[in-house]
């Protein structure tokens, strides 16, 4: 019972690691579905204009309409790169959108702070998120007003995965500011695998060096504690800062400002063939295949294992209980198995059951004989 036990924890402990390297690969694949997403920089072009309306008029208040609107450069018209998507025909935005990028897929947020002198501290921040179901090319804002206006506009990078801005101290452990979190995590797995930080008798903690402790304040940790303690070392990303000037002396024509910002596009072409899921599938089913075969193996060895240890242990009943086993099986396998030893024994047949049994035999017999007679001389019983 105690072996058993032993070995039961031995299980425990072997079941907790798997589920450790199980966990941290989950954690470093939780990024990419199918192997590393191939990331193409990019330019974006953006394009912010602003026209006054009703200046002249005595009878309507006057007003301003400001644009903001990008595209990648590659998608911009040939003939006036400048020029923004709303001033261009249907037919020339198709023709020009080859990578069938628009607005809301580089940006999560924008927001336009406008003077607070001039429209209020609780009216003056306009706030633009993004829609995945409503593709667009930007956004429009329109709002009352008759002199020039200081604006600043706050532009937030769209990333899937989300990247996240990291604390100066870590960045420097790392060698990057900016990540997702399973880069992040892979690269603090890495720097473990270097400094071997992790426990050689128990693998799912880590004795912590100087950088370690300065960062996470302990000497030990777990590792499956690492994904919770850095959450308080990752900030939203910077916001991109614009600072764009409304002005009355444009109101004849649109004055248009363009500006240029790198972004990042992930190629997703492998993952949308299916073939790529079909041949996983496949090799998934070889891999239950080889389990299901290991596990028969196992278990044969196991029994293979405890015989031996049986053996060696008591070699005299172990071979009493291997010959009963034998005879056992050699009877079974027999067309008779009949077995006339306990038939032999009066003392069955002395129990009162048996008795019973015996008399409602005779009777049933007796029974049966008179019905046979009745019949054979045509009594009708009333």
């Amino acid at each position: 019972m105690f072996d058993e036990g032993k070995e039961f924890k031995k299980l425990v402990e072997v079941e907790k690691k798997m589920d450790q390297i199980i966990r941290r690969k989950q954690i470093q694949n939780c990024s990419p579905l199918i192997g590393p997403q191939i990331i193409i920089p990019k330019r974006i072009r953006i394009f912010i204009s602003h026209l006054y309306h009703r200046l002249d008029s005595e009878t309507q208040i006057p007003k301003w309409e400001l644009r903001i609107e990008g595209r990648l450069i590659d998608d911009c018209s040939y003939a006036n790169p400048i020029l923004p998507p709303s001033h261009l025909s249907t037919l020339e935005k198709l023709v020009a959108n080859k990578t069938n990028k628009r607005f809301n897929d580089f940006f999560s947020n924008v927001v336009v702070e406008l003077p607070a002198n001039l429209y209020g501290t609780t009216q003056n921040i306009i706030e633009w998120k993004r829609d995945p179901n409503a593709p667009t090319d930007g956004c429009v804002i329109a709002r009352n007003g008759d002199s020039d206006i200081q604006l600043k506009i706050k532009f937030w990078r769209y990333n899937n995965p989300q990247k996240f801005k990291i604390h100066p101290y870590l960045a420097k452990l790392l060698g990057f500011a900016y990540g997702t979190r399973s880069n992040i995590m892979e690269a603090l797995f890495s720097y473990i695998r270097t400094e071997k930080l992790q426990d050689f008798k128990e693998n799912g903690w880590i004795n912590c060096d100087s950088r370690f402790h300065l960062l996470f304040g302990v000497t030990r940790l777990r590792m499956s504690e690492i994904p919770l303690r850095i959450q308080k070392y990752l900030f939203l990303s910077d916001p991109i800062i614009i600072e764009h000037t409304i002005r009355v002396a444009d109101r004849i024509k649109p004055m248009i400002a363009c500006y240029e910002l790198d972004v990042e596009i992930n190629n997703t072409t492998e993952l949308q063939n299916p073939e790529v899921f079909y041949s996983l599938e496949n090799a998934i089913q070889n891999c239950d295949l080889v389990i299901g075969h290991t596990i028969s193996r196992i278990k044969h060895t196991k029994g293979f294992f405890d015989a031996a240890t049986q053996f060696s242990n008591d070699p005299v009943n172990a071979l009493e209980g291997f010959i009963k086993g034998q005879s056992s099986d050699l009877q079974i396998m027999k067309e008779n198995s009949y077995v006339p030893e306990p038939a032999r024994r009066v003392e069955p047949y002395l129990q009162e059951n048996m008795k019973e049994a015996v008399n409602r035999y005779l009777y049933h017999k007796v029974a049966q004989k008179r019905a046979e007679l009745e019949a054979g001389l045509c009594i009708k019983r009333y």
